[in-house]
């Protein structure tokens, strides 16, 4: 029995959703079918490190972003509902951007390739955005004197919408480049799993610089604040160049009898297409997209609030205290070694994006994730009770193996529920997939943030804890959903294919079994 799905388009929007072979043909990246699977040549791991370094240089910016903007907003005398509200800047401009970059990269025919233009382009205006917060109070102090406070959080505030934005331009292209370039090889959980060591590299030095205090060293910085945004600065530029070099795109051509849209009909087309590929999401995919949803509602309290949970619940700091008073020494010397769990903790995710390939290809996927995901969430509801430095610095840098595991598996795994080997889902699509997967995280952060922040910690202040515990029973969630997913052997993609497709003037018809459509 078939489920049948209507999408109604006037002829100026209607999608071009031919999904033979011969329109998607890209000479930079191979087709997924069967023949050029047999041809494709497997990538070096230096090449393949090569293209995943961009990511690096974005996760040092949300590093250093996640690890330090609680802290300065707590030495800002930042209300927590204010900070909830600030901190949604991620989460909104991650679920606009994403999905709309993510298409416009798929239709790019600029020279240097479809994802690169905006990979440069994030960069450019990250480094802006990290530049803002590192000097936000100099700039305040600058411009209102004595009465900075008011201005320098309206400082921060421009620079985490500049700083979030830029991230999400420069996300999905990178992401989506190693898709580009690993797909064919079958080398998708290795690229995706790089990333993942690209994204702990880069949390570990960034927090490591965090974890010691850098004017000491450095007292031309005048403050650590200023330091560890401009150390993010370095690992950006570092990080993002060796891809821009190495990771060379071919100019993508779309077919001739496509259409070309003006600005407004070209937002007005992707809005359309990212609503036909929710509408006509198989099952599957759709509970992927749930496991990464839970999974991000479980980290993001961690996330945001560990370094201050740290300063105020484990070393009983205050960041109210006068300077020069024990207890705000304490509350600096907890947010450094919070800084240093986050190093800790990218040391494991470094590990095991070395051997996920391995263990997902011995004791499965779904087994694999499920206990990534059970060790996180019993890691986190843990800090009600342990609340000792070391045995919490210990507890949290376990949770390494969970971000690495969520970081990598979904995106690997799109594919199996989109892409098949018989009839292929366009390969420009790959960019808005890669969006609309990382919106549903994004999507989750809007969620986690506005219940732990503007919920829990209205109700318990400085109770970061309970915070981060309400992340850890939500980890329920994708260690049940984990198993609905089906099974497949590492390194080959799980056969899905469509019963048909028709196009009949102004009406899409999308076929699919009714077992795997949404």
């Amino acid at each position: 029995m078939s489920t049948l799905l209507k999408i109604e388009l006037s002829d100026s929007e209607k999608l071009d959703l031919n999904f033979s072979s011969e329109s998607i043909q890209d000479e930079n990246v191979p087709l997924m079918g069967p023949d050029t699977q047999k041809h494709a040549k497997p990538l070096s791991i230096f090449k393949i490190i090569g293209i995943s370094a961009a990511c690096s240089g974005w996760q040092a910016a949300f590093s250093v972003e996640f690890s330090f903007v609680s802290p300065l907003l707590a030495l800002l005398h930042v209300s927590p509902i204010l900070v909830t509200l600030i901190w949604l800047a991620g989460p909104l401009s991650g679920f606009i951007v994403q999905p709309i970059i993510g298409s416009i990269s798929d239709r790019c025919e600029r020279k240097w390739g479809r994802r690169r233009p905006y990979i440069f382009g994030g960069f450019l205006f990250t480094f802006v955005g990290l530049g803002l917060l590192a000097f936000s109070v100099q700039i305040s102090k600058g411009i209102m004197g004595k009465h900075y406070r008011v201005g320098a959080i309206i400082v921060v505030c421009i620079a985490l919408w500049i700083l979030n934005l830029s991230i999400n331009t420069m996300m999905t292209p990178s992401r989506t480049l190693v898709d580009d370039f690993t797909k064919p090889t079958h080398q998708d959980i290795l690229g995706q799993s790089t990333i993942t060591l690209m994204l702990g590299i880069s949390n570990f030095l960034a927090n490591l610089a965090g974890s010691v205090d850098l004017v000491h060293y450095l007292p031309a910085f005048k403050s650590n604040t200023l330091a560890i945004f401009t150390f993010g600065m370095i690992i950006l530029t570092v990080s993002t160049i060796p891809t821009l070099v190495i990771a060379k795109e071919t100019q993508h051509k779309r077919p001739d009898n496509s259409e070309n849209y003006s600005s407004l009909g070209l937002l007005k087309m992707i809005f359309i297409k990212i609503v036909y590929k929710i509408r006509t999401m198989p099952r599957k995919m759709f509970i992927l997209c749930m496991i990464y949803f839970f999974s991000w509602l479980a980290f993001f309290p961690f996330q945001i609030y560990m370094t201050d949970y740290m300063g105020k619940v484990v070393y009983k700091g205050d960041p109210n205290a006068d300077k020069n008073s024990q207890a705000y020494q304490n509350y600096q010397r907890g947010v450094r070694k919070g800084a240093l769990t986050f190093a800790l903790m990218s040391i494991v995710s470094c590990f095991f994006s070395l051997i996920i390939e391995k263990m997902a290809k011995r004791i499965g996927i779904r087994l694999t994730y499920f206990i990534s995901q059970l060790l996180a969430g019993v890691c986190l509801v843990l800090t009600l009770w342990v609340q000792t430095p070391t045995a919490t610095m210990i507890m949290f840098a376990l949770i390494g193996y969970n971000f690495t595991a969520f970081n990598s598996m979904p995106f690997s795994l799109i594919g199996d529920y989109v892409v098949g080997d018989d009839t292929e889902s366009k390969k420009e699509d790959s960019g808005l997939l890669m969006g609309v997967l990382n919106s549903f995280g994004v999507l989750a952060q809007v969620v986690s943030n506005f219940v732990a922040g503007s919920i829990i910690l209205k109700k318990y202040p400085n109770k970061d804890h309970y915070a981060i515990a309400y992340g850890g029973f939500t980890s329920v969630f994708p260690c049940i959903l984990v198993w609905f997913l089906n099974e497949r052997k590492v390194g080959t993609q799980i056969e899905h294919t469509t019963e048909g497709i028709q196009d009949e003037g102004n009406v899409v018809e999308y076929f699919e079994s009714e077992e795997d459509q949404f």
